[in-house]
């Protein structure tokens, strides 16, 4: 079964995407659980049974039911946080209060969490000083995202080096789309063995290690329109918001015209 376990919904600042919406098209891409982990707001399985019977009305299906069944959908509570590690998610979130000085990992662990980096190597190509920084944390993490549509711009090598990190550490790794648009979501997916039951099988089987990945790079005007969205939700568009989208459109149609 197809999982993607990084996608933001409008609940982010940089995303316009609705929690139906994410749901519907990632059942169009053949993708049966996502998580949703917004930046630094926590979703929690208390609001994803809130939010389920709606969901199953309108969609026809069944979120999160304990046993399998055909029209079977799993929505995983999470959230990104920032710190000064980089982007720390956490999965499979259970009520627990939060306050803004709270230490992330604590809090997650709290939650009956598990933990993880997304992205690490996004923003350099300096594997041995990143790869130091993050050592700090390997003991506390439990899971690197090795596969994620949106790293690899500002270093090419972004996904393999977030492998080799959590090979060096005995991570467990996993796959996500970091989708803030519906076209995005199951453009990195993990693929975990069918025998699981329920939404704490889904749990163990990614901690199992014996699954499969996906990864397709997002549009580079994908990461300038987030920007937009977010500047405009602040007030804050200036013309060099619009100027990187045009590099970003540039950056896309050369790398169209080199594919062909």
């Amino acid at each position: 079964m197809k999982i993607d376990l990084h996608v933001h919904t409008n609940v982010s600042p940089c995303s316009n995407i609705s929690l139906s919406d994410a749901v519907k098209i990632a059942i169009k891409n053949n993708v049966k659980a996502i998580a949703v982990c917004n930046h630094n707001k926590p979703m929690f399985f208390e609001d994803v049974q809130e939010l389920s019977y709606e969901l199953n009305k309108e969609l026809d299906i069944q979120i999160n039911p304990e046993k399998r069944t055909d029209n079977e959908f799993y929505i995983i509570p999470g959230v990104e946080f920032s710190s000064e590690y980089g982007h720390i998610i956490g999965l499979f979130l259970q009520k627990c209060d939060f306050k803004d000085n709270d230490d992330i990992f604590s809090f997650i662990k709290n939650c009956n969490g598990i933990i993880g980096i997304a992205h690490p190597f996004q923003k350099t190509n300096d594997y041995k000083k990143r790869s130091s920084e993050l050592l700090k944390i390997s003991d506390k993490i439990d899971f690197v995202e090795t596969h994620s549509s949106r790293a690899n711009y500002k270093n090419k090598k972004a996904n393999s080096m977030a492998k080799l990190f959590a090979k060096e550490n005995n991570l467990y790794i996993t796959a996500g789309s970091d989708a803030h648009f519906v076209c995005e979501i199951g453009n990195s997916f993990m693929e975990i063995p069918d025998n699981f039951d329920g939404i704490n099988g889904i749990k163990h089987a990614i901690l199992d290690g014996k699954n499969s990945f996906h990864s397709q790079n997002s549009k580079r005007t994908f990461i300038a329109e987030s920007q937009i969205i977010k500047n405009k939700k602040n007030n804050k568009v200036s013309i060099k918001t619009y100027l990187f989208y045009l590099y970003c459109l540039i950056r896309d149609l050369g790398d169209k015209i080199c594919q062909k």
